[in-house]
């Protein structure tokens, strides 16, 4: 069983590396940035819930809100649009999102 399980998210880590490789670096810094900073809420919440059950006093509400707010739909959406802010199809240095703006002023009546 375990063999199964380790064959399955060996693939699916295999899966996630070559599309993470396939992104700009600015997007995958967005990406990765976030993922650790996700990982180690998990962690620093595990820990103290593991020291707060070695004292006796297992209070850990504020800690697990943080959690929730930092993987919210919120938070995800923020994610979404700054990592949309580093697309740049063109290759010409500056983000489509931003010329996107550009060509909307060009087109303005004065």
């Amino acid at each position: 069983m375990f063999d199964n399980v380790k064959l399955i998210f060996g693939k699916t880590i295999d899966t996630l590396k070559k599309k993470l490789n396939g992104m700009k670096k600015p997007i995958k810094m967005v990406i990765v940035g976030y993922f650790m900073l996700v990982v180690l809420l998990v962690v620093t919440y595990y820990s103290a819930w593991l020291y707060q059950g070695y004292n006796g006093q297992i209070v850990m509400s504020d800690l697990l809100a943080v959690i929730k707010e930092m993987i919210g739909p919120a938070m995800i959406g923020f994610m979404t649009f700054i990592a949309g802010c580093f697309i740049d199809m063109d290759n010409n240095g500056i983000p489509d999102k931003f010329e996107e703006d550009k060509t909307h002023e060009k087109g303005k009546l004065r």
